[in-house]
């Protein structure tokens, strides 16, 4: 064995070297030389194929009639893609996402025996629109569902008294009690109590104002041949998470809040749903938006910003321009964000009412919390899984996903789906939406295109 006076001299040599290549290569982090952050990457090259900027409105008009094609340069990867890109505004996010990959999840075999649409029923003006759609949508009327459940999430007397009416008349829907109490509450366990395990659902918010023909169809299909989903949310404009996406494939057009309005003639225009009969927004071309103001009067309207040369037909200065990817960013808070949505939607809606300029490719979500407003989800899934509590969008789209390995899929590629407000809050604390003729004009669509 060495002695200690061997064993000092290489290990004195050892430390010689290591303090001389210090001195020649210092470390970085003590380092007086000011190191360059690098920047984030832009959204276009992370999860999205998508240009930084929509496109270019076409000459002409303000749309983009560009059809989905597979080989289309704005879609998303395939769905085994993984979406990381989160909003500043998010809650702190975990590390946690999914199932170890040497877990298999455990996925339904079964076809499910019937398709339900399941409604938490709370706002007869809301539903009123919708109605329509659920009947064009019945299996009696050459659709797919064949029934649609309404659970009572309200204790308001005439919406009680409307919705007992339109079951009373419509032999294929029902109403089921729920919890009896109001939509403000925003507990949502007591809902699932009577879900069957052999039906595959199709949960709407109330306030879902238009389904496109194929949405339903579509968002069956694709869910049936997804089993590695816990469910499925169709392609829905005014999302928490899509507002972003549908700004980026250039489905969004410039409008404002009209300025120089009054409420004596608000409701003379907004039975006529169609963008093309307003007239161009006026004002000045130096004129910024307050993004945080409330409409002027009731049934306030916007308008399309024309031609699309004109300093405020830049899509930047609009609201839109403050969409974000997450679900508590700026399009679940900002009423704005929903109205310019809508109007485009409307304007799209009469350039080609099959809105091609909506898809993108279908993805699975692995980390995002995602809005449950209108999902397919197999009963087998709920019932499996329960209790549900109160935070049920957590519990489906976060929760589940980690427990069980099994994401979100978001079908891009199918029909689209009109969410008309993303929270009660919002009609709280602004004025927002129910202040603008946006929900007239909805029901202006539905009762001469759909309706009949």
């Amino acid at each position: 064995m060495p002695s200690r006076r061997q064993l000092t001299v290489p290990i004195l040599a050892a430390s010689l070297f290591v303090i001389f290549l210090f001195y020649i290569f210092p470390d970085p982090r003590h380092s007086t030389q000011r190191l360059t952050a690098p920047k984030p990457p832009p959204l276009s090259s992370n999860e999205y194929d998508l240009p930084d900027k929509p496109p270019a409105p076409s000459q002409g008009h303000e749309y983009n009639s560009e059809p989905y094609t597979e080989d289309s340069e704005w879609h998303l990867h395939d769905s085994d893609t993984e979406h990381t890109t989160s909003s500043s505004t998010t809650p702190t996010p975990t590390t946690e996402t999914l199932a170890p990959s040497n877990t298999a999840p455990v996925l339904p075999t079964s076809t499910p025996t019937a398709i339900i649409g399941l409604i938490f029923y709370g706002r007869r003006d809301r539903v009123s629109i919708l109605n329509c759609y659920l009947k064009r949508n019945l299996k009696s009327n050459g659709g797919v569902l064949d029934g649609v459940h309404f659970v009572l999430n309200t204790r308001d007397e005439e919406d009680l008294r409307y919705i007992r009416a339109l079951v009373d008349h419509e032999p294929s829907y029902s109403l089921i009690a729920g919890g009896q109490f109001s939509h403000a509450d925003m507990r949502f366990a007591d809902l699932y109590r009577t879900i069957d395990s052999g039906t595959l659902y199709i949960k709407m918010d109330d306030d879902i104002i238009y389904i496109g023909p194929e949405t339903i169809p579509s968002l069956v299909k694709y869910t049936l041949a997804h089993p590695e989903y816990i469910l499925t949310t169709a392609n829905v404009v005014n999302h928490a998470l899509f507002n972003k996406i549908h700004y980026e494939i250039g489905a969004i057009h410039p409008w404002l809040p009209e300025i120089n309005g009054s409420a004596t003639n608000a409701s003379l225009h907004a039975s006529n749903w169609r963008p093309s009969s307003l007239p161009s927004w006026s004002g000045p071309h130096d004129y910024e938006n307050d993004f945080n103001a409330d409409p002027l009067f009731k049934g306030a309207r916007w308008l399309p910003v024309r031609p699309p040369t004109h300093p405020l037909a830049n899509l930047n200065r609009t609201p839109i321009a403050h969409a974000e990817y997450g679900p508590f960013g700026n399009g679940w808070h900002h009423w704005q964000l929903a109205a310019q949505q809508h109007y485009s939607l409307l304007q799209n809606l009469e350039l080609d009412d099959s809105l091609p300029m909506y898809k993108f490719k279908s993805f699975a979500e692995k980390k995002e919390r995602v809005s449950i407003m209108f999902i397919a989800i197999r009963g087998s899934d709920i019932n499996d899984n329960k209790p549900v509590p109160d935070t049920d969008e957590a519990f489906f789209t976060v929760d589940l996903p980690r427990k069980l390995g099994r994401p979100v899929g978001v079908h891009g590629e199918g029909g689209v789906a009109v969410h008309y407000s993303s929270s009660w809050k919002i009609m709280k604390d602004q004025l927002g939406l129910d202040w603008t003729d946006v929900l007239s004009r909805y029901k202006g669509y539905a009762e001469e295109m759909i309706c009949r």
